[in-house]
């Protein structure tokens, strides 16, 4: 007998696919302080480069209102040491602008100073780049488009520059910087306009999720393809969000914290681009709401830094939880009571359910040709 279609993936050890199967065994964060940076800061820059996590000014959020000044302090976070280090500060003071790590420097573009829906608000275009090695700063080809509170991302060395606030008026507008050339090019512009803050690349695509249209907190989440200078529309975060932070881990894309539209929030919530899904995780916690805070991913954790009214920093640490202990055995296909499995291999489906196929053995069978196929399938929690 034939085997049954859709058994083209068989593995050959049973361990193997209930590994895969655990995942039903998820993993989730842990959340703990990392201590305190030396200045409130939200909407700050947020980078690793020379292997230490850079805070880049900010605006000056000691209260919830956030504070409408600007800061041009830069510190170094070592979590080796867990310390502080104060590096050379930037030339212009400024809060929400785009951050990147290209061949070692760091780059800081746009932002803004003054409150953003005030007479008081300058958006800028300035491109200052900062080398750690020689701890100098120099200005390179501002940005063709003034704004604060762009997401930003880098893809094969060249940083894309997305939305933001003109002072007037959310923004669509894409601009691309090779830093290699010193120039900048205009890309397709993103479908929804927004004050988008962050955005996150994974293999080779950039998402901008959540943010703020100028009328309403958003829940959208747009992918942009530099191969192709097309965007395509996933699926929308569960938590529509401003000043939500983004951290890339594993090639999951976290959401962290932000505004819901009615108060500051700790949520944190799990996007896969390969399979285009949401899945919540554990939150920073009930004293933790962060409205535009820094987040980075680093040797394996997540580090979130300042937003309005927080001097603190906090690390989050994936650790495996089991949320499926419950399991069956079930027979879909010619098993009959007294057969024995031989010659088997192994395959698990997209629903986490393991088959297990091979011939079976009967004492009223001559030959061992008859094909069956088992199921092994999470019935659900205790």
């Amino acid at each position: 007998m034939s085997a049954p279609r859709g058994l083209t993936r068989l593995v050959p050890a049973l361990a193997l696919a209930l590994a895969a199967a655990d995942g039903y065994a998820s993993q989730d964060f842990t959340w703990s302080s990392i201590g305190s940076m030396n200045s409130y800061r939200y909407a700050p820059g947020i980078v690793v480069a020379a292997n230490q996590i850079f805070l880049l000014g900010g605006g000056t959020g000691s209260t919830w209102t956030c504070g409408s000044g600007a800061l041009n302090g830069v510190q170094a976070y070592d979590p080796g040491t867990n310390s502080y280090v104060s590096k050379l500060a930037m030339p212009t003071a400024r809060y929400g602008m785009a951050v990147a790590e290209v061949g070692g420097k760091v780059y800081t573009i746009g932002g803004g100073s003054g409150a953003e829906t005030s007479g008081s608000f300058v958006a800028y275009a300035l491109n200052e780049v900062y080398d750690p090695f020689f701890t100098t700063w120099r200005a390179r080809l501002a940005m063709p488009t003034p704004r604060s509170g762009a997401g930003s991302a880098v893809v094969n060395g060249v940083i894309h520059v997305i939305g933001g606030w003109s002072g007037s008026a959310a923004l669509a507008v894409h601009e691309a910087y090779d830093p290699a050339t010193d120039t900048w090019t205009t890309k397709t512009a993103m479908p929804t306009p927004r004050i988008a803050w962050a955005a996150a690349a994974v293999k080779g695509k950039i998402y901008l999720i959540g943010g703020w249209d100028g009328a309403a907190v958003l829940a959208a989440n747009e992918a942009y393809d530099p191969a192709t200078d097309t965007w395509s529309v996933r699926a929308p975060m569960p938590t529509p969000r401003k000043g939500v932070a983004l951290a890339v881990l594993n090639n999951r894309i976290y959401a962290i914290a932000g505004h819901d539209g009615a108060v500051d929030v700790s949520t944190v919530e799990e996007y896969n681009p390969a399979t285009d899904v949401w899945v919540p995780k554990t939150g920073l916690g009930t004293t933790n709401y962060r409205f535009a805070a820094g987040a980075v991913a680093m040797n394996g954790a997540v580090y979130v830094f300042g937003g309005c009214s927080h001097l603190d920093a906090v690390v989050g640490r994936l650790s495996t939880v089991c949320d499926s202990p419950r399991l069956a055995w079930s027979v879909d296909y010619n098993s009959p009571a007294n057969s024995t499995d031989e010659g088997r291999s192994v395959a698990l489906d997209s629903s986490g359910s393991v088959y297990v196929a091979g011939f079976e053995s009967r004492p009223d069978l001559v030959e061992d040709d008859n094909w069956l196929l088992r199921k092994y399938s999470p019935l659900g929690v205790l």
